[in-house]
């Protein structure tokens, strides 16, 4: 068990980003959840990912099924979970998603290992709490989009370190000696902060999930850790 997958093979990494609730027009699932990794090309040609990392998720001791179907019409999330079979360059990036349906609001294990290997080889485990992500949809705000903006205006800590600066529509998140910057919309339909980031490598996208109610915004990251108001 790992705190975050980050496995490395000689052909390439991946690395776990985060959970997110799946849109309504991307399944016919209604729960269904959107598991998002970056995977870095090693090799010398152009490689996707699935040639060699294979991924595995499991709940209540038992595997979740990866084969379901989705549409264009889930917009960004369809684009996200199609870059699954992406071709990266050498030392090129990709962020993509895998979607699993869950049985209930417990814990998912997540193994990643060799695609094609004998089983013993290394491998990473890790267990992702998906409740935060998967009430989000269902505790979907009725405040307008207006109204959660003016709310989420200025500064917000994560912890002693990071803190998520929002101003009409851009985003700055500084923690740890970086500083990345960027764009969000409020996305009132699954009640989460939607934000894309430039990175050196290209953008990263992230979903913070909120709540809103007499007038107070409270807002939460994917690991359903509280930001505070500044």
């Amino acid at each position: 068990m790992v705190d975050n997958i980050d496995l490395t093979f000689e052909e390439g990494n991946v690395k776990f980003d985060h959970v997110e609730k799946a849109n309504a027009q991307l399944t016919d699932y209604s729960n269904a959840l959107i598991f998002v990794f970056k995977y870095t090309n090693y090799q010398s040609k152009p490689a996707q990912c699935q040639s060699t990392f294979r991924f595995t998720f499991y709940q209540n001791g038992t595997e979740l099924t990866d084969m379901v179907s989705y549409s264009s019409a889930g917009g960004s999330q369809y684009e996200l979970v199609g870059a699954f079979f992406d071709t990266a360059m050498k030392n090129g990036s990709i962020t993509f998603g895998q979607i699993v349906i869950p049985e209930d609001n417990s814990p998912i294990t997540i193994m990643v290992e060799r695609n094609g290997g004998f089983g013993d080889e290394e491998y990473q485990m890790m267990e992702v709490d998906i409740s935060s992500a998967s009430s989000a949809s269902s505790s979907s705000s009725s405040a307008s989009a207006d109204e959660v903006e003016k709310a989420l205006q200025g500064q917000w800590k994560l912890g002693a370190d990071n803190t998520f600066t929002f101003d009409n529509g851009d985003i700055i998140i500084e923690g740890g000696g970086n500083r990345l910057e960027g764009t969000y919309t409020v996305n009132t339909s699954d009640s989460t902060i939607d934000a894309s980031l430039k990175t050196t490598d290209g953008n990263v996208s992230i979903h913070l999930p909120y709540s809103y109610s007499n007038g107070t915004l409270t807002l939460k990251n994917n690991n359903n850790q509280q930001l505070i108001k500044q």
